[in-house]
């Protein structure tokens, strides 16, 4: 993911029942930055789990997120403006 104002993630699915976990790997040798990230299928999406070794800034998330596992990741999480 690149650092800029046009960072931004949509997720759908061909079903209607959409994810229920979202998986981040962040090895890329510098910071991360996500301004937007959009569920557009369904509410199920409760987890989002967060590995590597890279700060990670998550501005904009989906309310239905509710666990953050970060376990995996040795860097810096920001979530939120």
């Amino acid at each position: 993911m690149r650092d800029g104002p046009d960072s931004e993630v949509t997720l759908a699915t061909a079903g209607a029942n959409g994810f229920e976990t979202l998986s981040i790997v962040s090895t890329c040798g510098s910071p991360n930055t996500l301004d937007s990230l959009t569920a557009v299928t369904g509410t199920t999406l409760e987890t989002l789990v967060v590995t590597g070794d890279q700060d990670w800034t998550i501005r904009s998330y989906p309310g239905t997120i509710q666990n953050v596992d970060q376990a995996g990741h040795s860097g810096v999480l920001y979530l939120g403006p």
